[in-house]
């Protein structure tokens, strides 16, 4: 029997579903921000918008001299290398799994979900730590609250489930109209109407809307979040920050455990329980995305095969679109930009 091993994975149908189509339809960064429109160039790609068109009143004598030209806004995302995801496994499986269809089968399978699994924990940790910069906030749209705000009970003589879906709604509303306080940039922006924006908040916070608004409305669907806005995200504002990946310090010895990867990471608790933020808020568009393979002469090895995907993307926040948070901190209400 040859050394030399070459698997093409490709002609297994299993891998012909393209990559992003199915964490799309699982991730709610890429369900909801994914954007292939994006023109790039080297390590950056750039998203470009105009901006409020300027009136110009019609009088007699007017000529082309007097109309006005709208600012365009350019915002630069540059591209993250999320990794190499896969495993480094004998050839010796690699000679069974030829011989074993079923066999080769149940592992890509395997593989493939452990892939997925953790591209989207890669992808939503990458989405909440740029949406934790206080750089891309305006102070103004940080709405500084008390925890009881996100619980489940009431504030003084009013529910915390009335008090903050008034705060939602008035601060959609007004994002609708033009205004400069709700972007970083501080430019005049607006949307067409709500359904322009996505919602998310911490399980807590949802399951206290959930329990104190809707169950005492009678027709729920118009207090309803998901009806109101474009989409609405559940999920937890913690992320675990990778602090060192020692990759430039010699002195330390990447082959023993936790000095690299996984083991090299901290919890930053966020107190950050809702935000509300336009469809053009983050950008994301995969720029290095090859398909799954095995392919020992590809490497060069003599003793073991590959099974990996790389993944790196454009992704980031754009600074001049409207987007307002709510986070739990101090004792004072503070329900209004």
């Amino acid at each position: 029997m040859s050394t030399n091993v070459t698997f093409k994975p490709l002609e297994n149908n299993k891998l012909k579903v393209g990559f992003i189509q199915i964490l799309k339809q699982e991730n709610i960064v890429l369900s909801r921000f994914y954007d292939p429109t994006m023109k790039g160039g080297g390590d950056t790609a750039s998203w470009i918008s105009k901006g409020t068109n300027p009136r110009t009143p019609y009088y007699e004598g007017i000529k082309h001299s007097d109309f006005k030209t709208s600012p365009t806004y350019t915002c630069h995302i540059f591209v993250f290398g999320f990794g190499n995801y896969g495993d480094k496994i004998s050839r010796d499986f690699a000679y069974m799994a030829i011989n074993e269809i079923d066999l080769l089968d149940e592992f890509i399978d395997a593989h493939i979900k452990g892939i997925r699994s953790e591209l989207n924990y890669d992808i939503l940790r990458k989405f909440k730590q740029d949406f934790d910069n206080d750089a891309g906030w305006n102070p103004a749209a940080v709405l500084k609250n008390p925890e009881e705000l996100f619980e489940t009970g009431r504030i003084g003589e009013k529910d915390a489930a009335k008090l903050f879906f008034n705060s939602v709604m008035t601060n959609g509303m007004r994002m609708c109209q033009r205004s400069d306080k709700f972007n970083s940039r501080k430019v005049n922006s607006n949307a067409s109407s709500l359904k322009e924006f996505v919602f998310f908040c911490t399980f807590k916070t949802y399951s206290m809307v959930k329990t104190d608004l809707y169950a005492a409305v009678y027709h729920n669907e118009q207090v309803a979040l998901e009806s109101i806005f474009g989409g609405v995200g559940i999920m937890d504002f913690s992320y675990n920050k990778i602090q060192n990946m020692h990759a430039d310090d010699a002195s330390v010895d990447l082959s023993k455990e936790n000095n690299f990867g996984r083991g090299d990471e901290k919890l930053v608790e966020s107190k950050k329980r809702a935000m509300l933020v336009h469809k053009d808020s983050y950008k994301i568009m995969d720029t290095i995305n090859p398909p799954l393979f095995i392919d020992t002469n590809f490497m060069g090895v003599s003793l073991h095969t590959y099974f990996f995907k790389w993944f790196y993307a454009f992704c980031g926040r754009i600074d001049f679109v409207n987007q307002v948070c709510w986070v739990s901190e101090g004792n004072k209400l503070n329900l209004e930009v």
